[in-house]
């Protein structure tokens, strides 16, 4: 092979991505959080694709008393099979009301399909009460090397 870097530019590797999502939670045996949130959700739009959610840790913001900062990982999977791993974090801000907004960074640290790397920022909605959650995503997903 040639030597490295002399592949296209990254404009070629990556793709942009966006849509609208949905999410319910999982709670019992099926959720291996040790903080108990783990959540399930549909990916509209480019994005075709389920989406399974494990929050790792969930603590305050010591530098934002009304914010709880939470990570976590995650993996898409395409209605081809193709998984998507990421290493997420983010921040949400639960309210009175019972909902909380949310805005989570999913890095994509690996995946089995073309894309292997990438960013994905989400933000929506969670509603405390009834577990479920909705809002949108746009980011871009990149080639690995090959």
């Amino acid at each position: 092979g040639g030597p490295a870097g002399v592949a296209s530019a990254d404009g070629d590797k990556c793709k942009a991505v966006g849509g609208g999502f949905t999410s319910v939670l999982v709670a019992g045996p099926d959720c291996p959080s040790p903080v108990g949130i783990c959540t399930h959700g549909l990916l509209a739009g480019d994005l075709d694709a389920t989406y399974d959610f494990v929050m790792l840790t969930l603590e305050p913001d010591p530098a934002d008393p009304a914010a709880l900062v939470y990570t976590g990982v995650s993996v898409i999977e395409t209605p081809k099979g193709d998984l998507l791993f990421g290493a997420d974090a983010g921040v949400m801000y639960p309210g009175p009301d019972g909902r909380a907004p949310f805005a989570t960074t999913v890095t994509v640290v690996g995946g089995t399909g073309k894309y292997r790397s990438g960013r994905i920022v989400a933000s929506g909605v969670l509603d405390l009460v009834t577990g479920e959650a909705v809002g949108a995503y746009e980011g871009e997903l990149c080639k690995g090397k090959e």
